[in-house]
C-alpha cells in the first residue's frame, strides 16, 4: 500500500512538472535519458503520460534524467542531441550542487546560503527542484523561446550564458562556487525519481508557481539591475565570463601555420594518442568555424567518431579553455624549439584577431552609419560586397562563399548584440541606456537592413579579383600549390571562391583509376596505348589550374560504351567547384541572340564539360577563339551588370556527333584536340559498381592529375601521333570546299576558271549534297588561302588559276564550251 502511495505521488510530481513545462507545446520531442545504461527514450511533446510512466518504471533502477530543450526531430536511443538540436526552451534554469550532496567541489554553498543567492535576484524562480544534492531551479517564459535558425541558437546560448553568469559571480562574492550548466541541450533530474548517486534520494518540488512566468526582456532588465551592482572588478569578470561564451576569433590557418604542435598533430593524427587528440581539440574548439574545424581535425584519428566529437567541443566550450603552450610542452616535449614558445600563453593566440578585439572597443555613432561601421570593425575581415553580382560574399575558413541564403543578416544581428556589450561596458549611466535603447530599436528589420545596405560599399570587391592565382587549386584540407604540388593552409586573403571536396594526399594511390585508363585506352590487342594515357593525365593536371596558354580545345568522340563519359565525370568530381557542366549549344552557333548567362556562370571554373551535341550542330567558332585565347570576355547574369574576366576553364566535349566547323584556317584547327575513344566495353563486361570503386580513390585520382600537372609543366602538353591523325581525319571531314574540289574541279598550275563560273557550281554542288553555303566573298577567300590566285581578267570578271571546273560540272548556261578539251571544262592558259 505504501509503496502505491509513493509511486503515485512520484507519478504526480513528474507529471505537474512536466506539463508545466510542455503542456502548452504542441511540436517537439522530450527526452528521458538514464546514465546507467546510457540511453534515450523519445517521446513526442503529445506523449507526456507515456514519459512520465516511463520515468516511474526506470526510477527503480536507474537516475533519470529529461532534456530541458525540446528536441527538433527524434534521434536514436544512443544519442542525446546537441545544442543545434534543440527546438524550444521552456524557460532559463539553474543548477546549484549543495554540501548535502557528494561532489567534487569543496566551497559550496549549504541550502541556507544557496537561498541567499536565489533571493539577491530580483526575479523569483518559479519551480525549484531538489535533485537530492542540490538545487535545480527554473524560471519559466510565458511563451516558449523557438529555436529555429543558428542564429536563435546564438542568441538562446547568449541569453542562458549571461543569466548563469550572474549568480555564479553573486555565488563567487560569497567566496561559494556554482558550475555553469548553459549548454541547451543540458539535462536535468525528473521531479519524483531518485538520485542514486549514493543511497536513494527523492527528487520532489520545493517550489512549485507554474503560473509565475517571464519574458526574456524581464530577464535582461533583471540582469541589468544585478549586474549595475556588481563592483567595478565583478562587472569585469562577469563581461569576461560572457564574451566566452561568444564565437571566438581565433583563425585555424594560422595557427597551423605557426603552431608546431597543431603541425604536427595534423600531419601525424592517424597515430596521435588521445591526450595529444584532446590538446589538440581545445585549440580547434576556439577558432572560427570551430564545428567544423573539429571534426576536420579529428577525422584519422583512432576512433574517431562524430557523436563522441560533438560531445567534446560542448565539454570543452562549456567548461574548459585551450591549452597553454607550457601544459602542451610538460605533456608532450612538442614546443622545443618553437619560436613562440615563452611569447604567448597558448596557441590559439597565433589566430586571435585583434583587429576585431580593438573594434569591440571602439566608439560608434548610435546611427544607421554608425551601426555599418560597427558591422565592418566587427566582421570586415569576412566579409566582402560584388556590385557585379548584387551579392555578398562571406569567408566560411576555407573559401569565400557567395551568399545566397542571406546569412549577412546573421552577421547583422550579431553586431546589434554588441552594442548590448558596448552599453554593459559603459561606465556613463546615461550613455549606457542610451546605447542600451539604441540597441533595441537596431533591432527593427529596417534598421537592419540599412545597416547591411551601407556597409556594401565599405569592403567592396570586384569579380576580377576572385581567384586571381591560376596556379593555386582549393581542397578540403588546403591549397595546392600547383608549381611544387605542394599542401598550404587555406588562406582568405587569397580570395578563392572554389574547393574540391576531395582531401589531397600526395601519397595516395588509385589503382582501379589506372586499370579503368588502360581499359578504355587500348589497341585491338588489348595492350595499353601508354602516350594516349599520358596525353589524359597532363591534358587533366593542366585543366586544374587557370592557365589557357595552351589555347585547346578537347574532343572526346567515340560511339558506344567506351567510357569518356566515366572519365570525364570522375574528373569533374574531383574538380568540385572549378568543375562544371553546361549544354554544347553553349559553344554552338545560336539562332536567337540571349542573355549569355551560360557564359556568366562559368567564370572562375577550369574544367568544363559540354555533353552531348546535337547532329548536325556548328561550332561557334570566333566564340571559341576568344574563350580559349587567354583574352578578358564581357559576360552577364539576368537582370544584372555586365562584367569581364579572363576564362581560365578548358573545355572537353564528350560526344558522339562531332560539330561542325566550317573555318578551314590555323585559328580554329590549332586548337582542336580529337581523343579517339575507340574502344566498345562488351556488356557482360559493364562494371555497374565502377562508381562507386572510383569515388572510394578520389584522393588517389586527384594526386594522379596532380602529378600530370607537373609533367605538363616539365613537357608541355604534346600532341600524341593518334590525336593527330585523328584531328586531321576531323579537318578532312569538315573541309566542304575541299570536298567541291575534289568532286568537281581539276587542279593544275596550267587551268584557270571565271571565279562567277566557279561559284556557281559550288552552289549548285552544296545544294545536291546538302551542305552549308558560304557567301561567294568568303568563298574567294578560301580559295585563295588554298593557293589559287585571284586576278583581274578581260572584261573586269575574276578568274581564278590554278584550277578548272570539269566538264560535267560547268554551270550549263556557259556558251563556247567548244574552248575545253574533251579532258574537261579547263581553260589552259
Amino acid at each position: 500500500m505504501d509503496s502505491e502511495k509513493k509511486s503515485s505521488k512520484g507519478e504526480l510530481l513528474a507529471r505537474h512538472f512536466l506539463n508545466a513545462l510542455y503542456g502548452q507545446e504542441t511540436q517537439g520531442y522530450l527526452t528521458l535519458w538514464t546514465s546507467g545504461d546510457k540511453r534515450t527514450r523519445w517521446f513526442a511533446v503529445n506523449e507526456i503520460e507515456a514519459a512520465v510512466l516511463e520515468a516511474m518504471r526506470l526510477r527503480d533502477q536507474q537516475n533519470v534524467y529529461f532534456g530541458v530543450g525540446l528536441r527538433k526531430e527524434r534521434l536514436s536511443e544512443r544519442q542525446r542531441g546537441s545544442n543545434k538540436d534543440v527546438y524550444s526552451l521552456p524557460g532559463v534554469w539553474l543548477e546549484i550542487d549543495t554540501t548535502d550532496g557528494k561532489h567534487a567541489k569543496k566551497n559550496l554553498p549549504d541550502m541556507e546560503q544557496a537561498q541567499a543567492i536565489l533571493n539577491t535576484f530580483p526575479l523569483e524562480p518559479s519551480i525549484i527542484v531538489h535533485s537530492g544534492g542540490g538545487l535545480h531551479c527554473y524560471w519559466l517564459f510565458d511563451k516558449s523561446v523557438r529555436i529555429l535558425d543558428p542564429l536563435n541558437q546564438q542568441r538562446a546560448e547568449r541569453m542562458l550564458t549571461r543569466f548563469q553568469t550572474a549568480f555564479i559571480r553573486l555565488a563567487q562574492a560569497k567566496g561559494l562556487h556554482i558550475d555553469k550548466t548553459a549548454d541547451l541541450a543540458r539535462v536535468l533530474r525528473v521531479p519524483g525519481t531518485f538520485n542514486r548517486k549514493e543511497e536513494p534520494k527523492p527528487v520532489r518540488t520545493l517550489v512549485f508557481n507554474e503560473n509565475v512566468r517571464y519574458s526574456p526582456r524581464d530577464l535582461y532588465e533583471a540582469l541589468e539591475e544585478i549586474e549595475s551592482k556588481l563592483s567595478p572588478e565583478e562587472k569585469q569578470n562577469v563581461q569576461q565570463d560572457y564574451q566566452s561564451g561568444e564565437l571566438p576569433d581565433a583563425d585555424p590557418n594560422k595557427i597551423i601555420s605557426e603552431c608546431q604542435f597543431i603541425r604536427g598533430y595534423l600531419e601525424n593524427k592517424e597515430s596521435a594518442i588521445y591526450p595529444e587528440w584532446m590538446a589538440a581539440l581545445t585549440i580547434g574548439a576556439y577558432c572560427e568555424n570551430y564545428e567544423q574545424i573539429c571534426h576536420d581535425w579529428s577525422k584519422g584519428h583512432p576512433g574517431y567518431s562524430p557523436a563522441e566529437t560533438d560531445r567534446k567541443i560542448k565539454e570543452i566550450r562549456t567548461n574548459m579553455k585551450p591549452r597553454t603552450c607550457a601544459a602542451i610542452h610538460e605533456e608532450f616535449g612538442a614546443c622545443s624549439g618553437c619560436k613562440h614558445f615563452g611569447k604567448i600563453r597558448s596557441p590559439i593566440a597565433l589566430g586571435m584577431n585583434m583587429e576585431r578585439k580593438k573594434a569591440e572597443k571602439r566608439t560608434f555613432m548610435r546611427t544607421d552609419l554608425g551601426n555599418a561601421e560597427r558591422l565592418v570593425a566587427l566582421y570586415g575581415d569576412i566579409l566582402r560586397y560584388c556590385n557585379n553580382f548584387g551579392s555578398w560574399f562571406i569567408w566560411d575558413g576555407k573559401k569565400w562563399v557567395q551568399d545566397r541564403i542571406n546569412d549577412i543578416q546573421n552577421y547583422a544581428a550579431r553586431t546589434v548584440r554588441n552594442i548590448y556589450k558596448e552599453a554593459m561596458e559603459e561606465e556613463d549611466t546615461d550613455r549606457r541606456k542610451a546605447l542600451n535603447e539604441h540597441a533595441v530599436r537596431s533591432e527593427s528589420r529596417g534598421k537592419i537592413e540599412a545597416m547591411i545596405s551601407l556597409a556594401r560599399s565599405m569592403v567592396p570587391i570586384v569579380p576580377e579579383q576572385f581567384d586571381q592565382d591560376k596556379m593555386l587549386f582549393n581542397c578540403k584540407n588546403g591549397i595546392i600549390d600547383l608549381r611544387t604540388g605542394k599542401l598550404l593552409p587555406h588562406d582568405r586573403s587569397k580570395f578563392m571562391t572554389k574547393i574540391s571536396p576531395i582531401e589531397y594526399d600526395p601519397t595516395a594511390e588509385c589503382p582501379t583509376w589506372i586499370r579503368f585508363l588502360e581499359d578504355i585506352m587500348s589497341d585491338e590487342n588489348g595492350n595499353p596505348k601508354h602516350e594516349l594515357i599520358e596525353f589524359l593525365q597532363k591534358a587533366v593536371g593542366y585543366s586544374l589550374t587557370g592557365e589557357t596558354k595552351e589555347q585547346v580545345l578537347f574532343f572526346f568522340y567515340g560511339t558506344g560504351r567506351n567510357g569518356k563519359s566515366t572519365f570525364v565525370n570522375t574528373i569533374r568530381e574531383i574538380m568540385g567547384d572549378y568543375g562544371k557542366q553546361t549544354n554544347a549549344d553553349t559553344f554552338t552557333v545560336r539562332k536567337s541572340e540571349r542573355v549569355n548567362n551560360d557564359i556568366a556562370a562559368l567564370q572562375g571554373a577550369r574544367f568544363v564539360a559540354a555533353t552531348e551535341s546535337e547532329e548536325g550542330a556548328r561550332l561557334a567558332e570566333s566564340l571559341v577563339k576568344q574563350l580559349t585565347g587567354g583574352e578578358a570576355i564581357q559576360a552577364r547574369f539576368l537582370y544584372q551588370e555586365n562584367f569581364e574576366y579572363i576564362p581560365q576553364f578548358k573545355i572537353f566535349f564528350t560526344t558522339n556527333h562531332k560539330p561542325i566547323i566550317k573555318g578551314n584556317d590555323q585559328g580554329i584547327w590549332r586548337r582542336i584536340r580529337l581523343v579517339p575513344f575507340t574502344v566498345t566495353i562488351p556488356e557482360e563486361k559493364k562494371d555497374t559498381s565502377l562508381p562507386d570503386k572510383l569515388k572510394a580513390e578520389m584522393p588517389g585520382i586527384l594526386r594522379w592529375a596532380v602529378e600530370g600537372c607537373l609533367k605538363w609543366q616539365r613537357e608541355g602538353l604534346g600532341n600524341p601521333e593518334e590525336i593527330k591523325q585523328a584531328t586531321e581525319g576531323y579537318k578532312e571531314e569538315m573541309d566542304s570546299l575541299g570536298a567541291f574540289i575534289a568532286d568537281c574541279c581539276v587542279v593544275s598550275e596550267l587551268a584557270k576558271c571565271w571565279g562567277s563560273d566557279l561559284y556557281n557550281a559550288y552552289q549548285n554542288w552544296c545544294d545536291e549534297n546538302g551542305e552549308y553555303e558560304i557567301g561567294k566573298r568568303k568563298f574567294n577567300k578560301r580559295m585563295e588561302e588554298r593557293g589559287f590566285k585571284k586576278k583581274r581578267g578581260t572584261g573586269g570578271g575574276i578568274e581564278f588559276h590554278g584550277i578548272g571546273l570539269k566538264v560535267e560540272d560547268y554551270p550549263k548556261n556557259v556558251v563556247g564550251l567548244d574552248r575545253f578539251n574533251k579532258a574537261g571544262a579547263v581553260e589552259y592558259i
